[in-house]
Order: structure tokens, then C-alpha cells, then sequence
């Protein structure tokens, strides 16, 4: 079988080899599901792009190399819906599970900013319990940000700059618990 391996680096967080092809500066790891099987995707800075990896190692494609600067997270809905935080367009990219958005270009959510629906270097990314919802670690403007994940309306954001309860400091991940509350 293949050998996956991580070294960090001044750069990144490590490197990942396989069988088909090399990350170079990989931030994110996630494996997305589909009918056909497991895919592993990862985001590579350094290409400012997400490859979308077989169970085997195998290339499938690569997403996002024209329009992203800095993938930072990445998740994969059970639509098959993959979004990505771009840390320095300060937006989430959403493609389909063939790697294209409307009109075969990802879809763009948020600009930069701190009204609703915009991002200040969203990082981190994840799916609700119930799978319905995007959540985003917007980082410098100190909250999480809940999206839905059908319509990709701005549903909420809460946090807020400070050490108190329920204020946070530059999330740069967030995760869901079981039981349903977020863990920025």
C-alpha cells in the first residue's frame, strides 16, 4: 500500500506522498464520501488548490487552482456539496461532487468583512449532527459562522473577541460533538 506521512515545515504542516502525486504544503484533511467510494481530499497551499485523492492514492482532480488563494478547510456534505475556506479571499468555495459549481465555476460565499454573511480569514470548517449546516471558524473576527447547507443563507454566527464564556480569541478550527455543541 501507499505510505502517508506528515513532516512539518516552516511552510506547512506537512507533506503527504502517494503512489500518483505530492502535497506540497498541505493544511487539511478530510475524507468525503461518495456512492462509488471513499475519496481523502486535501488542501495544498502551496498549489492553492484541494486534490481530491481515490482510496488507492490515485489523483481524481484537482479543485479550485484558478480562484483560491489560500484553502485553509475543507468538508464534504452528504450531497456530495464540497466547501472550502479561503483563508486570504476570505470566503467558502463550493463545489459539486465533480468539482464544479453553477455554470461549471465554484460557487463563492462571503466577502470580506464583519456584517453577516461576510468573513475575516475563515479557517477551519465542519458539518452540523444533523448534517444540514456549514460551520466556519472565522478567525479574525473571532466568531463561528453557521451556513446552511442546501441554500447557503447565513444563519447565525456567534462568539465574539475576548476570554469570557462564549468569546473566543482567532478560532482557527471548530468540530461538532456528538451531542451536538460546537467545540470551537
Amino acid at each position: 500500500g501507499d505510505l502517508w506521512a506528515g513532516r512539518a515545515g516552516a511552510r506547512a504542516r506537512g507533506k503527504v506522498h502517494s503512489r500518483m502525486g505530492q502535497i506540497k504544503a498541505m493544511q487539511k484533511i478530510e475524507i468525503g464520501r461518495k456512492k462509488s467510494g471513499d475519496r481523502i481530499l486535501v488542501c495544498d497551499q502551496a498549489d492553492r488548490s484541494v486534490k481530491v485523492f481515490l482510496t488507492t492514492g490515485e489523483l481524481e482532480m484537482e479543485l479550485g487552482s484558478e480562484q483560491m488563494l489560500v484553502p485553509a478547510g475543507v468538508v464534504v456534505c452528504p450531497r456530495g456539496r464540497i466547501f472550502v475556506t479561503d483563508a486570504f479571499k476570505h470566503c467558502v468555495w463550493v463545489f459539486n461532487d465533480e468539482g464544479q459549481g453553477r455554470d461549471h465555476t465554484p460557487r463563492r460565499l462571503g466577502l470580506y468583512g464583519s456584517d453577516n454573511g461576510r468573513f475575516n480569514t475563515p479557517l477551519g470548517i465542519c458539518l452540523s449532527v444533523c448534517r444540514t449546516q456549514i460551520l466556519v471558524a472565522d478567525s479574525q473576527n473571532h466568531r463561528v459562522v453557521v451556513i446552511d447547507a442546501t441554500t447557503f443563507e447565513f444563519l447565525r454566527a456567534f462568539g465574539g473577541f475576548g476570554a469570557a464564556l462564549g468569546l473566543m480569541d482567532t478560532p482557527t478550527g471548530v468540530a461538532v460533538a456528538a451531542d451536538g455543541r460546537g467545540r470551537p
